[in-house]
């Protein structure tokens, strides 16, 4: 969704880094992950490309307008707050479609005879785990997060906190 340049270059490799839409993955403990942005399931992105566009500067707004609300914020001893993580959590639509994303996902990953699913794209990071594990890696902007997998296999979340 933001970087839609990128696309050009799939299936390209650069040195030991290679551009695919999608990969499957094997964990240290066996389980079989597909690993996708999931910008391909989502329908505004896929069937309404200038409400995609509209919506991309909306976000770039928020995180610069956020950077000086946090700023004076900063001076006055608060913390970080996200500007745009409080809308979207208030918001019941967007409740609605991250729910719809995640079941799309996880069907789709079903269909492809995986265990789970790691995606980014909807920047909500989460584990769910289910008969198909969800893991959605958020993303280092806005929610500081991060997915890993442990030396035994184990995926887990992350956020940083500064």
């Amino acid at each position: 969704n933001h970087d839609e340049f990128l696309y050009k270059f799939e299936g390209q490799s650069f040195g030991n880094i290679s551009i695919k839409e999608k990969y499957f993955y094997q964990t240290a403990s066996g389980e079989k992950i597909l690993l996708i942005h999931g910008h391909q399931f989502d329908g505004i992105v896929k069937y309404n490309k200038w409400l995609q566009h509209v919506g991309s500067v909306l976000y770039e707004w928020l995180i610069i307008a956020n950077v000086q609300f946090n700023r004076v914020r900063h001076f006055f001893g608060f913390g970080y707050w996200s500007l745009s993580k409080f809308l979207k959590a208030k918001t019941k639509e967007v409740v609605n479609y991250v729910s719809s994303f995640e079941d799309t996902l996880t069907d789709y990953a079903e269909s492809q005879g995986v265990d789970s699913v790691v995606c980014g794209h909807i920047h909500t990071p989460k584990i769910k785990k289910s008969k198909i594990n969800y893991y959605n890696c958020g993303d280092f902007v806005e929610n500081k997060s991060y997915i890993v997998e442990t030396l035994e296999g184990e995926i887990k979340l992350f956020h940083e906190t500064n």
